[in-house]
């Protein structure tokens, strides 16, 4: 890739990556295959936006060498991003939840749709992925042993979730700017602008301590400087429960024939501590919120 950057650009990266730093920006090489110019541009202009409460933050699309957006290799549309280097934090996230709160969306983002989701996540998983382990493998009882467990916490939030369409209306209201997998501070997650989705600001939350980005009392904190109804913090307590990180994992796996098994163990030696962080945040939101509570958890 660094002949290709070179060419494109003009940068020549010290190593051949997808990633380089130059000048206190870090720049990353992305794949953008059903993107056109114009999406781009109007990309660019967006992650602008989102800094203008960042005095030292910063993110640009960069052009090529044609004046264009959009570079091309054999493997389809690629564009350069770079971030300048800026350490986030958890309250410069409510920053940018504040400024886009309320933001209306074209089609409503509903409970029901997530739920399909979601669904279709533990099919996969159940129908294809599981069936790909091979038993020989030294971690096979480790891997299966941590499928399991978030099979059925997977179960439960749909169960919940569910139940939180029941209690109150399909829809998710208010939306803001979120991101599709926050999982860092990194300006390269923070601002990316391939990332940016609409959604209740709950999801960023939720990620972020599911990534053990923020711990359970930084979570709860945080919690403090929205207004969030029972309802929002309904969503939170099932997508707490929806294992994201595991799930993504094993699809990385599947799919790329990437090697995470490091990370499953790593996910399996804290199965017990997890639950016992769920079941402390449940009983804080319980008493604090009154959201429905959850049998099971309870019992663990």
């Amino acid at each position: 890739m660094r002949a290709f950057i070179f060419d494109q650009y003009g940068y020549y990266p010290s190593i051949d990556d997808v990633e380089f730093d130059y000048e206190g920006w870090h720049f990353v090489l992305e794949a953008v295959n059903d993107l056109q110019e114009v999406d781009i541009e109007a990309l660019d202009e967006f992650a602008i936006s989102v800094c203008k409460n960042f005095k030292n933050a910063g993110v640009k699309i960069i052009k090529n060498r044609y004046q264009q957006y959009l570079s091309k290799d054999e493997k389809g549309n690629l564009i350069l991003v770079a971030y300048k280097n800026y350490k986030f934090n958890i309250n410069d996230l409510f920053k940018i939840h504040l400024q886009y709160n309320g933001t209306p969306s074209k089609t409503p983002y509903r409970i029901s749709y997530l739920l399909s989701l979601w669904e279709e996540k533990i099919s996969l998983i159940e129908e294809k992925i599981i069936p790909s382990f091979k038993i020989d493998d030294y971690f096979y009882f480790r891997v299966m042993v941590s499928t399991i467990h978030a099979l059925g916490l997977g179960y439960n939030a749909i169960q919940y979730l569910a139940e939180l369409k029941i209690d109150f209306n399909d829809e998710i209201t208010p939306l803001t700017l979120t991101h599709r997998r926050l999982n860092s501070f990194e300006p390269k997650v923070m601002l990316d602008p391939l990332s940016f989705v609409l959604d209740s600001p709950v999801r960023d939350l939720a990620e972020l301590f599911k990534a053990k980005v923020i711990t359970v009392t930084e979570l709860l904190n945080s919690l403090k400087q929205y207004s969030f109804s029972i309802k929002e913090i309904s969503l939170l307590m099932a997508r707490l429960l929806f294992p994201t990180t595991l799930f993504d994992l094993l699809e990385k796996h599947y799919s790329e024939r990437v090697d995470v098994r490091n990370q499953i163990l790593n996910y399996y030696h804290h199965l017990n501590e997890y639950v016992k962080e769920l079941k402390y945040i449940e009983q804080y939101l319980v008493a604090n919120y009154g959201i429905r509570p959850i049998a099971w958890l309870n019992e663990q």
